[in-house]
């Protein structure tokens, strides 16, 4: 069961889904005419100013609040076109969501020289170039040297991460003199004809998985969806497995609506992994909350109805372990 401060149906913040840039509610209306804005500027000259956000190697920390302040700061300038704020959040929601919420589940006093990420069931994430996931860097993450590997059934081919990469930036923590570096490996195996395929299905049917639950410190769970009807199965082998290591699990949601069935199920898992019947084996590392560096970017799912349909990448962040 899980850890209640409240009751079940006051568990988390109900949130509203609304543009940050306009701060105006976003319906499903709102998000047929911004992707059709996004396709003709994506087709325009102004493109470029997504190039230009990245190119340079940062040399310092950038301190935000939100992803508004972040792409500011580091962008250098205070006004972009709205589908230039929705395109480089839509690039920059996984490396920032994973640095905000690592910061939350260690603190920068806890001075870690290296943290071992495990990205469980990866999809789009797994395709984003690796000068994107060098961002992360420059947020507020609690280590010097993080190692990031993913694993999943949606696995893509990412042509920056040939089965591995590795980056750095020239920032240096106050407790190091090393400067920040990244590594990141994509699990997947070359074939004779040079396509790459995916490993495995599923994470609890990994051949190493005992090594990877032993390697990792943290695992990171990208919009998972593990309370969906057509994914439970595919997903409660697994969760279990990444209880059973009582290690943090760092977790994000399409929406409200997505949240809410991911929370039941993990309800519904952690009693059943409960052996001992201590009763509450989930304790929260934080709660639920709309993440401050969800996408702008927002598409619709056309098996759901009214708002429920808008999908928000990383709209929803918690983190927890098992007791």
């Amino acid at each position: 069961m899980i850890t209640r401060t409240c009751h079940a149906g006051a568990r988390f913040a109900r949130f509203s889904t609304w543009n940050h840039a306009k701060y105006v509610k976003v319906t499903p209306e709102v998000v047929e005419q911004h992707i059709k804005e996004n396709k003709e500027w994506a087709s325009g000259p102004d493109r470029l100013q997504i190039t230009k956000f990245v190119e340079a190697n940062p040399t310092a920390p950038v301190k935000a609040v939100d992803m508004t302040d972040y792409i500011n700061v580091r962008g250098g300038r205070s006004t972009w076109d709205p589908p230039a704020m929705r395109a480089l959040s839509s690039l920059l929601t996984f490396p920032l969501s994973l640095a905000y919420g690592l910061s939350r589940i260690f603190p920068e006093e806890h001075k870690i020289e290296a943290l071992n990420i495990l990205v469980v069931g990866a999809r789009s994430e797994s395709s984003l170039p690796m000068v994107w996931w060098r961002e992360m860097l420059c947020a507020n993450s609690s280590a010097v040297t993080h190692n990031i590997r993913m694993v999943g059934p949606g696995l893509q081919q990412n042509k920056s991460v040939y089965k591995s990469a590795t980056t750095s930036v020239d920032i240096k923590p106050y407790y190091s003199d090393v400067n920040k570096s990244l590594s990141l490996v994509n699990n997947f195996t070359v074939t004779a004809d040079k396509k790459l395929h995916n490993d495995f299905s599923a994470l609890h049917e990994h051949p190493d998985l005992n090594k990877l639950l032993r390697w990792a410190d943290v695992f990171v769970l990208f919009n998972p969806g593990y309370g969906n009807d057509t994914l439970k199965a595919l997903w409660e082998p697994t969760m279990h497995q990444l209880l059973h290591t009582h290690k943090p699990i760092l977790c994000t949601a399409y929406g409200e609506h997505d949240l809410h069935r991911d929370l039941q199920a993990l309800d519904r898992i952690s009693t059943a992994a409960d052996h001992q019947e201590l009763g509450e084996p989930i304790e929260f590392i934080f709660h639920p909350q709309e993440n401050p560096f969800k996408t702008f970017k927002c598409t619709l799912d056309p098996t759901e109805k009214g708002d429920q349909g808008i999908v928000t990448t990383n709209h929803s962040i918690y983190a927890f372990l098992a007791k």
